[in-house]
């Protein structure tokens, strides 16, 4: 019963900018080399409709092949974020909790009956 716990490594999904995107609403810290984390993700931007969330890590970047921010200079990472089409890979941030749900995944309605009496367990508790 005392199994080992993994923490899972958030999904990794691919966002990409048509050329009717102008800015991506999406903020780093810090610059490449090297992986970057998003900093901010403005409120109904780009970035904010197509899932990315501040602690997202930006992994690969490019138009027609990606390529990884490891092997990008900050100078070539500002001139791709100007292409279009753009392709952005990111890691989610997701983290699981104590039951090793993802807090990224949706979950399902209960019915009413059912919330009501999960209600009550956690008062109890």
């Amino acid at each position: 019963e005392d199994a080992i716990k993994h923490e899972p490594q958030g999904r990794i999904f691919e966002i990409v900018a048509d050329d009717s995107v102008g800015k991506l609403g999406i903020s780093f810290n810090g610059m490449p080399p090297g992986h970057l984390a998003v900093k901010h993700v403005s409120e109904d931007s780009f970035g904010a409709e197509h899932g990315v969330s501040e602690g997202d890590v930006l992994l690969r970047v490019g138009k027609d092949e990606l390529v990884s921010l490891d092997d990008l200079s900050a100078d070539g990472f500002k001139g791709f974020l100007k292409d279009r089409p753009l392709r952005l890979e990111f890691q989610s941030s997701a983290t699981s909790d104590q039951t090793g749900n993802s807090q990224m995944e949706p979950k399902l309605e209960l019915p009413e009956h059912e919330q009501k009496a999960l209600a009550s367990e956690d008062a109890i508790k």
